[in-house]
């Protein structure tokens, strides 16, 4: 029967150097009861895991995989040991040494050996190929729903205009109704109260008319008036969990694309919001600011809600990393506010302390 070393020197071949060379990782991974343990890592191997080959060898297999991808990986392992056939390649997420996580391509084979069960695995870092696929997947995404809040905005504001002109030409014939007094007030309070909700109403039209833009073109633009924007399409959101305070001092204008600085405002906030758990609006905040420090635009967005540990503020730009239930978030959106801002000329960050709230700031470079 195949000895583990038979199959180690068998490594030694051309093939085998040449798929390290091309920067694919090769690993053997011996199974004697116990779990599955690194026995043999070449250069490739080690560089996109950030160990050592001495260290990778001394921690079990599956703990350089994400939790949620090791029991998938336990049950093809097992399916392969029965001789069914298992998909190869698979996308599976690693965890570097420096806590980074990343997405490798790996394909495996399982050889019985006669010390036990051991795999050989090829592998390769996709991270960067995964970000571009997601980035094109949100741009789709964000461009159909663009459109959509376009159409929709049109088709509201046309109505919209009816019930406006319609409430201004009540408005002014309430003047020549003769009546009680008290009677003739109230239509006028209530008319009133009609003609700001339908106002309001048109403004967050304009405002997704403005954000559903998908121009990159860039202008002079006014900081406090893109927050309002912002504010208005999740003033709802947050107001069910906290109470909104803004603060918005003059700033000079910013260089930018208006609704791409938008996005970067409404990611901040409806984060901000879904940081609060719901049921207490009036035991918590969130706090919107602008203000110019003699340098730079500063915008800051402030909540009172769960915080964050050092070791998720660490990662809160890095791609794909979220701690929302799965399908809540993407794990992008902070990640591209980080590449809209510093495609700016400005800069973002985060403080935060575990449950103690977060403030992100962003620092824009005046026009």
């Amino acid at each position: 029967m195949t000895t583990l070393d038979d199959l180690l020197a068998g490594l030694d071949g051309p093939v085998v150097a040449a798929l390290g060379r091309s920067g694919y990782g090769v690993v053997v991974t011996i199974d004697r009861g116990d779990g599955p343990q690194i026995v043999h890592a070449n250069d490739a191997a080690v560089a996109i895991l950030g160990y050592a080959a001495a260290d990778l060898a001394a921690r079990p297999a599956l703990d350089h995989l994400v939790q949620d991808d090791r029991t998938r990986v336990e049950e093809m392992v097992r399916l392969a040991r029965a001789g069914e056939v298992v998909p190869s390649p698979i996308e599976i997420g690693i965890v570097r040494k420096s806590g980074e996580r990343a997405v490798v391509e790996v394909g495996a084979t399982v050889v019985p050996v006669a010390e036990g069960t051991a795999s050989v695995a090829f592998f390769r870092d996709v991270s960067e190929r995964r970000a571009l696929r997601s980035r094109l997947a949100l741009a789709d995404r964000m461009a159909t729903v663009g459109t959509v809040a376009a159409g929709v905005a049109h088709e509201i504001n046309n109505p919209l205009t009816y019930v406006l002109l319609n409430l201004d030409r009540m408005a002014s014939a309430l003047d020549a109704i003769t009546g009680p007094p008290h009677a003739v007030d109230r239509l006028r309070d209530a008319l009133a109260h009609a003609r700001d909700g339908a106002q309001r109403v048109r403004s967050i039209v304009s405002d997704l008319r403005s954000f559903s833009r998908a121009s990159e073109d860039t202008a002079d633009i006014d900081v406090r008036r893109v927050v309002r924007s912002a504010v208005n399409i999740a003033g709802n959101t947050i107001r069910e969990r906290a109470r909104l305070v803004e603060a918005l001092d003059e700033t000079p204008p910013v260089r930018a694309s208006e609704s791409r600085l938008g996005q970067v405002f409404l990611n901040l906030l409806v984060n901000a919001a879904q940081a609060i758990a719901p049921g207490a609006p009036d035991r918590n905040l969130v706090r919107v600011s602008t203000r110019f420090d003699g340098h730079r635009i500063v915008v800051e967005v402030a909540d009172s809600g769960c915080g964050m540990p050092p070791a998720i503020l660490r990662r809160a730009f890095d791609p794909f990393f979220t701690t929302k239930p799965i399908g809540v978030g993407t794990g992008l959106g902070l990640s591209i506010c980080h590449k809209i801002v510093t495609s700016l000329g400005g800069e973002i960050e985060a403080e935060s302390r575990d449950g103690a709230g977060s403030v992100f700031r962003v620092y824009l470079p005046r026009a």
